[in-house]
């Protein structure tokens, strides 16, 4: 697989502890990885057209705003 194959995992959450230690799960088994603070963050540079998995963790009102945009 070349390195424009490998998929990246995007992870949304408002602690950069949790995220740093999120990146370094996919990181390990070859995949790239990016973390956004806030879902407003993540929204505003959206990723490629290919499918990318995301992790994210955010109170309901956010995840609700989220998921409408």
């Amino acid at each position: 697989m070349s390195t424009q194959d490998v998929p990246t995992v995007f992870i949304v959450d408002d602690d950069e502890d949790v995220c740093e230690s999120l990146q370094e799960l996919p990181e390990s088994v070859g995949l790239h990885s990016k973390s956004f603070g806030m879902a407003q963050e993540f929204l505003s540079n959206p990723p490629s057209d290919s499918p990318n998995p995301l992790t994210r963790d955010f109170p309901a009102s956010a995840a609700w705003t989220f998921s409408t945009n």
